[in-house]
């Protein structure tokens, strides 16, 4: 047995014995999902894989009273161990995305989230719950090329809670959890983990280096000058220098470090220049004060062989924290880069691993099951060395399939790994025990009738909108159509009042002169 295969078997001994209830019918199930989720349209239908000896019920069963007693601190401590690459800094990612349940009216807790909409002119935002994930990246060449991450845990963002702080604390807690206080690590988020708020809970860890996107329209500061710093007589010394408009060129200096990369895309060659400025400034509050934290900024610009711009704007990067001065430009840009690999396990883990598809009312379940379908991603990442590459008619012509001899070493993708997984899991084995049959249970006694669940509201953010969403929305009236005509008679009348008034005339008086 290969190195790669007794890797993947040792992970898969040392978490069947974490499970400490059903732990039999969900290793079944999370090797249904590992081999089979690409080919199933829901949860249920993997009691139809080979490798998941029970019925269909087992399923629920096992979610429900096995993976609530799960230590899942733990699991992510055996997740670490068994992924880990000594010698190398530890990088986060983490990122929230939607779980829509817009027909589940009997799911507690949903609110209005943020989902993709292609609809024209309509909002991105559904009903449902949203989640935190954090990633670690696997910090191995070939596997950063082929877009794998270790998701590490997921969290259910409540409807007090923001996803990106909520994020931010995942870090530091995972941090602690995994004994890495000592250590160099590197947090990675887009422009809404540049916020204040986690800035500041980022400022509080000496040893962690923050990462996040800045957008185009911010403004930042430069460090007094000594002759801006020495003002003249009592009062507060200024703290912020001049001011640096990042839609505005002029007010750049020139940057403290300047690289040029040579990238390439699928047709073009690509020219990627890299700037850096050290030490800037972000306004801050009473709360953080930002001034004492200050930031390394870097620009990205990307350019074709003609030497014209092929995005629009160029790429802003911030990095803060004690140790930033250990990650050079060069790596920040390549950092970044890789961040967008969680929108790759996002797609894979619902679409191949069936991530937002477990139709429960429930929804501690439903929390459960997103901690839980991970697990099978995991056993893709251990297996990506092992077995061979496995096309569909229409790839066997493409590059990664025209040696032959390289199909058994080289590092697979997710979806090439799932395809063959069944196959691995023929020469690792299974730590569960064969399915026994206990006989038939009593079930539910015949005249009984389970209480209906009540329906739930949709929680929206503010007051009003909170007050609306209970109350029952019926259709606003059709206004009537006014008549012209009808219109002008009652101008006419109420001009003839008038006048009538001036002239001291009773309007029956004038109607008896007018018949005459």
């Amino acid at each position: 047995m290969s190195d790669v295969l007794k890797r993947l078997k040792q992970f898969r001994e040392k978490l069947y014995s974490l499970f400490p209830y059903r732990r039999d019918a969900l290793f079944n199930l999370l090797d249904a999902l590992t081999s089979r989720g690409h080919e199933s349209k829901s949860i249920v239908e993997l009691s139809e894989a080979k490798v998941f000896e029970r019925q269909y019920s087992s399923i629920t069963d096992a979610i429900a009273d096995g993976l609530p007693r799960a230590p899942f601190d733990r699991i992510e401590q055996t997740v670490f161990e068994a992924t880990k690459v000594p010698g190398t800094d530890h990088v986060f990612f983490t990122d929230c995305t939607s779980n829509p349940r817009p027909w589940a009216r009997t799911l507690t807790e949903k609110s209005i989230v943020h989902a993709p909409n292609p609809a024209p002119g309509n909002k991105p935002i559904c009903v449902g719950h949203q989640y935190s994930v954090l990633a670690m990246s696997p910090n191995e060449n070939e596997a950063t090329k082929k877009h794998w991450l270790i998701p590490l845990s997921v969290e259910r963002i409540k409807q007090s809670e923001k996803g990106n702080e909520r994020g931010m604390q995942q870090i530091m807690d995972q941090i602690a959890a995994l004994g890495l206080d000592d250590e160099l690590s590197i947090s990675v988020g887009d422009s809404l983990y540049g916020s204040e708020r986690c800035r500041s809970i980022a400022s509080s860890h000496k040893n962690l280096v923050h990462v996040f996107r800045i957008s185009n329209s911010r403004n930042l500061f430069y460090q007094p000058t000594p002759d801006e710093f020495a003002t003249k007589g009592a009062g507060r010394k200024k703290t912020y220098g001049s001011k640096m408009d990042l839609s505005d060129p002029t007010t750049y200096k020139d940057p403290d470090s300047f690289v040029v990369l040579d990238g390439a895309s699928k047709k073009k060659v690509l020219v990627i220049e890299i700037s850096q400025w050290n030490n800037l400034l972000i306004r801050g509050s009473r709360e953080f004060p930002s001034a004492c934290y200050p930031v390394n900024l870097v620009r990205i610009i990307v350019n074709n062989e003609q030497g014209e711009s092929v995005f629009k704007r160029p790429l802003w990067i911030g990095v803060m924290g004690k140790r930033r001065h250990e990650i050079d430009s060069n790596r920040t840009y390549h950092i970044y880069r890789q961040r967008y690999d969680i929108e790759h396990f996002f797609r894979f883990g619902k679409q191949k691993l069936l991530l937002d598809s477990y139709k429960t009312p429930e929804t501690e379940h439903e929390e459960l099951w997103w901690k839980f379908a991970p697990l099978a991603y995991i056993q893709l990442y251990l297996a990506a060395q092992a077995g061979h590459l496995v096309p569909k008619p229409w790839e066997r012509y493409l590059p990664a399939y025209k040696t032959p001899s390289e199909h058994f070493t080289q590092v697979k993708t997710p979806s090439q790994t799932q395809r063959v997984f069944e196959n691995i899991l023929e020469q690792v084995g299974s730590p569960a025990k064969p399915s026994v049959t206990r006989g038939k249970p009593v079930g539910r006694i015949a005249g009984i009738k389970p209480t209906a669940r009540e329906h739930s509201p949709i929680h929206f953010k503010g007051d009003k909108k909170a007050n609306c969403s209970n109350k029952d929305i019926n259709p606003a009236p059709e206004k009537t159509a006014i008549n012209p005509e009808a219109a002008l008679i009652d101008k006419l009348l109420n001009d003839i009042k008038s006048k009538l008034k001036l002239a001291k005339i009773t309007p029956q008086a004038f109607a008896e002169k007018l018949l005459l």
